[in-house]
């Protein structure tokens, strides 16, 4: 179980990027080819949509690590 033992301060850059790389690559492929999204995705993007536009009022010092 030592993978449980998970320090502080790696679980809050966790939290200020909660969202991997890969996801921009996987959604910006999709949305450029046209890909039909499924209703999870939907949620997703929605949700991710809401995230960037929340990071941008709140943080704007903290937007160019988002880009």
């Amino acid at each position: 179980m030592s993978h449980m033992s998970v320090p502080v301060h790696s679980s809050l850059s966790h939290t200020l990027h909660p969202i991997p790389l890969q996801w921009y690559i996987v959604l910006g492929t999709q949305v450029l080819y046209n890909v039909p999204f499924t209703q999870r995705e939907n949620h997703f993007v929605a949700s991710f949509l809401h995230f960037l536009l929340t990071s941008a009022i709140m943080l704007p010092e903290r937007l160019p690590l988002l880009i």
